[in-house]
């Protein structure tokens, strides 16, 4: 099946739902909002998921590639839990 055949369709629109999430949130942090201590890190944090995106897309491995995508999302969400908790004011 792999890489010529044809992925699942819901497979293709996670890919291109999330890609373009991804996308706009680097050029969300890169041009629009403020620059805070981690900057250099969370951009290359959004490079990669762009570059990890369009390699798949590229070389037609949906599959693998949305599995991937998915472990970087849910990665994603307890790293925006540690942020909350660190922008508190209580120790």
């Amino acid at each position: 099946m792999l890489p010529f055949g044809s992925p699942p369709i819901s497979v293709v629109y996670y890919g291109l739902y999330t890609s373009g999430y991804h996308f706009s949130e680097l050029i969300r942090h890169g041009f629009i909002s403020e620059r805070k201590s981690d900057f250099e890190e969370m951009v290359v944090h959004h490079i990669v998921t762009v570059v990890l995106y369009l390699g798949y897309f590229l070389a037609n491995m949906h599959v693998i590639g949305a599995f991937v995508a998915v472990l970087h999302d849910v990665s994603d969400i307890f790293i925006s839990i540690a942020r909350v908790f660190q922008a508190t004011a209580y120790k």
